[in-house]
């Protein structure tokens, strides 16, 4: 039955007064003398017969949707997925990195100790920031031999902390070293000891995933030759920060093990919020190998790996 004149009028002004003026419904209530419960069902029968509408306006750089069903098919505190067509990881790194610089300025809170790693998307994301609360923040990622100083770690730390008024952590060494008596030294001296006592407590991490087959990763192609070819026939997929694992998402044993001077899987593998930062055709397995593994709790990449994703087969998850 459609509303009489008098009725539409009194819903419409109650609408107004409400959606538009922002009035409570006990001032409503006053002004015309009638009851806020009156109120309430004169608003809830205006939204049932379409006298109020409501328009939520998309987000044209963000695809809500696949967002939301990748994070529910991953189990993920949350995924935000740049809108747009498949694309190659070198043509997505500026705009995953302002996406990325987006999310963590929303995400970090102060006094947080925040893990960073290193690599490209990394350096676009810092380049990005502009504010940030007062941080602890630790160099989760020794130096790679022949990586550009920006996308260093220890350039990034330092970044991010000056930006956020807080203290950066280094560790001024490489990822790895040759022989396990140096790694036992360098890991015992007290500023590298200290840094690795923090990988223990960060609230937050934040990393690339590296893709080794094909290869677009910085981990690749800083690997010495025969460790390179160790871990390929081990069947390595991916890296996140410094751990490696294959198509499951499991740990791929290498020298890793005995020369790392950076944060270990462990510790990777501990911290609450892992926020993971990564795009492209390229890593697109790469990248289900590190949800798959658990390896991840927040997702910010494109809408061609988010499609991926959600196609594979719910079987390939358990």
């Amino acid at each position: 039955m459609p509303l009489l004149p008098l009725q539409k009028i009194q819903a419409i002004t109650v609408a107004r007064a409400y959606f538009i003026d922002r009035k409570t419904k006990s001032q409503i209530a006053d002004e015309m003398a009638i009851s806020r419960f009156r109120v309430a069902r004169i608003l809830d029968n205006a939204i049932e017969r379409g006298l109020v509408k409501f328009v939520i306006a998309e987000q044209e750089e963000i695809d809500i949707a696949l967002s939301q069903q990748l994070t529910k098919k991953f189990g993920l505190n949350q995924a935000v997925v740049l809108a747009g067509p498949d694309l190659p990881a070198s043509a997505l790194t500026q705009q995953l990195g302002i996406l990325g610089a987006a999310a963590v300025e929303e995400l970090l809170m102060p006094g947080m100790s925040v893990g960073v790693a290193s690599g490209r998307v990394l350096s676009a994301v810092a380049d990005a920031l502009t504010h940030l609360p007062v941080l602890d923040v630790v160099q989760a990622a020794g130096a790679q031999p022949g990586m550009e100083f920006s996308h260093n770690s220890i350039e990034l730390i330092h970044r991010i902390a000056t930006i956020s008024g807080g203290k950066a952590h280094p560790i001024y060494i490489p990822m790895w070293v040759d022989n396990e008596e140096t790694a036992r030294n360098l890991l015992r001296e007290p500023s590298v000891a200290a840094v690795h006592e923090r990988y223990n407590h960060l609230d937050v991490l934040i990393t690339g995933i590296g893709s080794w087959n094909p290869p677009a990763s910085c981990m690749f192609t800083t690997f010495p030759d025969d460790w390179r070819r160790q871990v390929l026939a081990a069947g390595v997929c991916a890296d996140i920060c410094t751990t490696i694992v294959d198509k499951r998402g499991r740990v791929v044993p290498s020298p890793l093990d005995r020369l790392s001077l950076s944060m270990r899987d462990e510790q990777v593998r501990n911290v609450p919020e892992v926020v993971a930062i990564a795009g492209g055709q390229e890593k697109y397995v790469a990248i289900a190998a590190s949800l798959i593994g658990k390896w991840v709790t927040t997702l910010i990449t494109d809408a061609g790996t988010a499609r991926y994703l959600l196609a594979l087969d719910p079987m390939t998850l358990s």
